[in-house]
């Protein structure tokens, strides 16, 4: 891909992970999206009440969180916009009891949390032990900007 075909991926990763629909038509001209994002321009409070609406469509409480844990990666400002103005019916499904259901089941779900080429952690396993450096490059290089995590 060009230089500029990354350039317009990252501008689009990046209006999903900070506004979504909110962006402003004026930065999506800038960042020469036209065309290659939804139209329509929404404030916050709409975009948290369809996200909330789709939360509540789930059945099970293992399925919100699958939901929530993809919100997290593709918008995080929603997400976070969604735990504080609905705290008590969320911080379940983000932390105990609902987490261990998914900690249990991570094997199952993974594949569905998180969109595609996506880096959420660092996993590492005995078999890794011979190219633990090798590893640990892999998972800096994946990373969007430089990090150097202190990592022994």
């Amino acid at each position: 891909m060009s230089e500029a075909g990354d350039s317009r991926r990252n501008s689009i990763e990046l209006i999903g992970a900070k506004a979504g629909t909110a962006m402003p038509a004026e930065m999506r001209q800038a960042l020469h999206l036209r065309g290659l994002v939804p139209t329509s321009i929404e404030n916050f409070s709409k975009q948290e009440l369809r996200a909330y609406q789709q939360l509540k469509s789930k059945s099970t409480d293992l399925e919100k969180y699958e939901f929530l844990a993809a919100l997290r990666v593709l918008n995080v400002n929603l997400f976070f916009r969604l735990v504080l103005n609905h705290f008590r019916d969320i911080v379940p499904l983000i932390y105990t009891p609902t987490v261990g259901e998914a900690c249990l089941r991570y094997s199952h779900i993974y594949p569905f949390l998180y969109p595609f080429r996506t880096s959420v952690g660092l996993f590492i396993t005995l078999d890794d032990a011979d190219c633990i450096d090798m590893v640990i490059e892999n998972y800096r290089r994946s990373m969007p900007e430089p990090i150097d995590p202190e990592i022994t």
